[in-house]
């Protein structure tokens, strides 16, 4: 993500690649580093969230990995908390739970779990702050997008801050469910300049060039406003849209990806090799065409770190019936354990991984 950019001369041209299926799905997702000092971006999959649900979801961090990191952790379990949702309001409770996972951020355990994150990352800011960090939490200086999308029965539920996105190839054709949120959409400006802040060049106080996210937390700091007025929002847009038949697979990617190949060019990439080719060499094929063969610094493109995920449906039929015994559960390497019904409280055994 292009927050404060730190290309080396070196490029790490690794590429992670994990893949897996449930009754309903197959999926694959890559990631690769490129030529960014680290890799800050963080994913999770859940095929078998709960009867008949499913959630996917893709993070771009930005000045560290560690929020991106956090958001991939214990969103889920934030998620099935919440009372909107377990009543059935998906989309109030997937409101509530990004805004309630943002204000964890500040919390001392939830900054402790923030440095833990830094300490084992090879993260080292390139940014001269000049304010001391220590006497702030981390949030307050690194923050992350965070494209989600929660498939229930034949329900898509779609909810993004930030500028990564979801894209459901609809009888070969892009249909984006994700909103793009940047400091120059008239929406945006707005609140950004009730709050106090200027918009120049499309970045924020000449800086963040994304208007919502998770942390961030310096913009947010206005005590006269509401966590949804202030210069950076984690209130998410929401998108809900029935499946279609004509639906054959969905994406979700950080900007390292579509800042190098646009919507219609990647559908029509991964269509014309998903029928006959595996999902992780496909997913590896979109990451070697992107990443750029030089350190160049007058572009971004194919120098990012870069995250695409693939999932292709085997049936969105409702009366699929949920298979523990084809549950796959992904989360950045972690793994998902038991829900916690303690609000906020990360030192609780059952809430940690």
């Amino acid at each position: 993500m292009d927050r404060s950019p730190s290309i080396k001369t070196t490029r790490n041209s690794k590429i992670d690649i994990s893949s897996g299926k449930s009754s309903r799905f197959k999926y694959a997702v890559a990631n690769c580093q490129g030529w960014r000092s680290t890799q800050e971006d963080a994913h999770l999959i859940i095929c078998n969230f709960e009867e008949n649900t499913s959630l996917f979801a893709v993070f771009d961090g930005h000045n560290g990995p560690e929020v991106a990191k956090f958001a991939a952790k214990y969103f889920p379990k934030h998620l099935t908390r919440n009372i909107n949702y377990r009543q059935g309001n998906i989309q109030r409770g997937l409101q509530e739970a990004f805004m309630a996972l943002d204000e964890l951020l500040l919390t001392k355990e939830g900054n402790d779990v923030l440095l833990h994150f830094r300490e084992k990352s090879a993260y080292k800011s390139t940014k001269p702050i000049e304010i001391n960090e220590t006497s702030h939490p981390l949030s307050y200086f690194t923050g992350s997008t965070a494209v989600l999308l929660l498939i229930k029965n034949d329900i898509y539920y779609c909810a993004n801050v930030g500028d990564s996105r979801c894209i459901i190839c609809r009888d070969r054709k892009p249909k984006q469910l994700s909103k793009d949120h940047y400091p120059d959409l008239i929406e945006e400006r707005e609140r950004i300049e009730k709050a106090g802040g200027i918009v120049v060049n499309g970045r924020i106080n000449k800086a963040i060039n994304v208007s919502r996210s998770l942390g961030d937390h310096w913009y947010k700091r206005n005590l006269k406003l509401n966590q949804k007025q202030q210069m950076i929002i984690a209130w998410p847009h929401i998108n809900v849209e029935k499946i279609q038949q004509e639906d054959e697979f969905f994406v979700l990617i950080c900007d390292g990806i579509w800042n190098s190949i646009n919507n219609q060019d990647l559908i029509e990439f991964i269509s014309k090799r998903i029928d006959h080719d595996d999902l992780s060499n496909v997913c590896h094929d979109v990451i070697k065409r992107i990443l750029s063969p030089t350190p160049s610094t007058d572009q971004i493109v194919g120098k990012d770190n870069m995250t695409i995920m693939i999932v292709k449906r085997f049936s969105f039929d409702s009366n699929n019936k949920f298979d523990p015994s084809t549950s796959n559960v992904r989360i950045s390497s972690s793994i998902i354990q038991s829900h916690c019904s303690h609000r906020n409280n990360l030192n609780c055994r059952k809430f940690k991984n």
